[in-house]
């Protein structure tokens, strides 16, 4: 190694022998490790030798993640730092199904067998009438959606599919599981999209690790989670008080089948004294980039056994508030 390039290496510390340097700034002498390499010796700093065992630490957790959360199927990215907060609710539903026909790291929708979509495609896709689907396409048009010059359809950034480069792909994006997704849009009528997008605009706070609707959605610890109650999340959906009741049932009848029974798209969860304040868990089969999910699914209790009316682990699950 020349004289300079170990000058830069070394830069910040004295170089006492081969294997001791002492750090200007605090006078403490510390070890580095050596590797031989075909040029030569290559030293590595405390800084470095930290920073490796980091880089190590994260890609194992990626690693047990990707594992942990494999049965939940293929997924896309949703930026959940945006609020979609300039499109109507059902329009986000719209959105979020159609990201599931999104190619491997590719921006064009397509359909099966790989040929790209126009808009035409697009509104058969989303099964909409003629009228809606043109408020749809008036709102989205040049914002989440553009045509292309050939006029396949393609999405903007905040919706993709394949690797994130350049952005920490778990603080600035959602997974979002394609068969849920798709399951859900289908089976839920046209007039309750916005009740699925109700909770899509909440995604910048939904909690990344235990899938609550909180305040500090990147803690990782859950007594520190701060819950934002169905009075808090009504408020911000901008339903009014006398229409809440009829406005919360409605998430009953939102499900989705797995095996042989049926889950919630979400679960409100009480001490079983005030439903007001109940606690919102959104289904980590639809969207979750956590690293248990299992351990959502028992928080959240979404299973919706009809055999069994007897409350779980003494907390009360309900499907509405009683009465309309």
């Amino acid at each position: 190694m020349n004289k300079d390039a170990n000058k830069a290496l070394w830069r910040g510390y004295d170089i006492l022998d081969g294997e001791h340097q002492v750090k200007r700034s605090t006078g403490e002498v510390v070890n580095s490790i050596t590797v031989q390499v075909p040029i030569g010796t290559i030293f590595y700093t405390p800084e470095q030798q930290e920073e490796y065992k980091e880089r190590k630490e994260d890609e194992e957790q990626k690693k047990i993640r990707r594992a942990n959360n494999k049965p939940l199927g293929e997924f896309c990215f949703m930026n959940s730092k945006e609020k979609y907060k300039d499109v109507s609710p059902q329009t986000v539903t719209r959105l979020v199904y159609l990201a599931t026909y999104l190619p491997y790291d590719e921006s064009c929708l397509c359909k099966w067998g790989g040929k790209k979509m126009v808009k035409k495609d697009v509104e058969r896709v989303l099964k909409l009438s003629r009228a809606s689907f043109f408020r749809f396409w008036k709102e989205v048009n040049g914002k989440y959606l553009y045509e292309r010059e050939d006029g396949t359809v393609c999405f903007s950034k905040d919706f993709h599919r394949g690797r994130i480069e350049g952005l920490q792909g778990r603080s600035y994006y959602q997974k979002v599981y394609s068969k849920r997704v798709r399951e859900l849009y289908e089976r839920t009528p046209v007039s309750r999209h916005k009740h699925l997008g109700y909770v899509f605009q909440m995604l910048p706070y939904v909690s990344t690790e235990f899938n609550i609707i909180c305040f500090n959605p990147e803690e990782e610890k859950l007594e520190k989670i701060l819950p934002m109650s169905v009075d808090g999340f009504c408020d911000a959906a901008g339903v009014v008080a006398e229409q809440r009741a009829r406005f919360i049932k409605a998430y009953a009848a939102i499900k989705f089948t797995v095996g042989e029974h049926e889950e919630r798209f979400c679960s409100f969860v009480s001490d079983g004294l005030s439903l007001d304040k109940a606690r919102i868990f959104v289904n980590p089969r639809v969207l979750y980039n956590g690293h248990s999910w299992e351990r959502v699914e028992i928080l959240g209790a979404f299973a919706d056994y009809k055999q069994h009316s007897h409350d779980i682990f003494e907390t009360a699950i309900f499907e509405g508030y009683p009465g309309e």
